[in-house]
């Protein structure tokens, strides 16, 4: 038996179960024959192997799928969800839950300068869904503010490597993407903050005076900027 959830609704899942399978299909096998069942249930018959698939509706944009496999050569179902999540995964719906989830790790992070405890875990969770929608349906610059965020999170967590780790992936993004004004800027302090953080003051102030120094079109943006870097 195999279970995943997948972002989409329940009739763009059974869509891509029935006569859109063949998009994303991942086995190598004889013709699948295709029975619907009552109770938004389909039939799958693969050679001797007598398949259940189950759809439920979890949220109006969310499937539930279960499969689960009588007779026949074992099959690796795991996997084939896997590809169908990944076919299946609807972009405006990973947006919505994006932006939802960024607004709620900011809504947790709120004014606090660092966080601990239960505190720290729930931010960090937000951050790491909200990071999870972007790679599904972002660009470049969503991708790097989602690394931004997470880098954010573990520096007030006060988790170094981690911190680091995200601070120098929002930084790739930056570089490979070219992005400019207050997302460069924001990438540099960062850095600053993932540096001091892991006892390098000096590469700290460097990085935030690289940061300081980018230009910034938007006077109102520049001026939150500077805010947020000498707080």
């Amino acid at each position: 038996m195999a279970v995943r959830g997948v972002f989409a609704a329940a009739e763009r899942a059974f869509g891509l179960l029935t006569e859109g399978r063949s998009a994303w299909w991942p086995l190598a096998t004889a013709p699948v024959e295709v029975e619907s069942v009552p109770f938004g249930a389909l039939r799958w018959r693969l050679g001797e192997a007598d398949v259940l698939v189950e759809l439920t509706a979890t949220t109006p944009v969310t499937t539930r799928i279960r499969i689960e496999q009588s007779g026949g050569d074992p099959v690796d179902w795991d996997a084939v969800l896997a590809a169908f999540a990944s076919a299946a995964g609807d972009p405006g719906i990973h947006q919505v839950f994006g932006r939802l989830l960024n607004n709620e790790t900011w809504v947790r992070i709120g004014d606090r300068a660092s966080l601990s405890g239960e505190d720290a875990e729930a931010v960090i969770r937000a951050a790491q869904a909200q990071a999870y929608h972007w790679y599904q349906a972002g660009g470049p610059e969503e991708r790097q503010r989602a690394e931004w965020l997470l880098a954010h999170a573990y520096t007030l967590a006060g988790v170094a490597e981690r911190s680091a780790h995200h601070a120098e992936r929002c930084w790739a993004l930056t570089e490979r993407h070219d992005l400019q004004d207050f997302d460069r800027a924001y990438a540099y302090l960062a850095l600053s903050r993932a540096a001091a953080l892991n006892g390098d003051p000096a590469g700290a102030e460097s990085l935030r005076a690289k940061a300081l120094a980018v230009p910034i079109a938007d006077q109102a943006d520049a001026d939150a900027f500077r805010a947020d870097a000498s707080a």
